[in-house]
């Protein structure tokens, strides 16, 4: 009984890792896409400059 406890202790705190880490990478993402969204404007106003120049 105690081993199976622990074994189950074991995995929770593994899914609590892995949750922590889907987190992580999820908040790396929007910062990524708004990086990416930033750059895309910018190179979207590039052109018009050249342009009007």
């Amino acid at each position: 009984m105690d081993e199976k406890e622990l074994e189950i202790k074991e995995k929770e705190q593994v899914i609590r890792m892995m949750k922590n880490v889907i987190k992580q990478m999820a908040k790396e993402i929007e910062r990524l896409k708004h990086e990416i969204e930033s750059r895309n404007k910018l190179e979207a106003e590039l052109p018009r400059k050249n342009k009007s120049q």
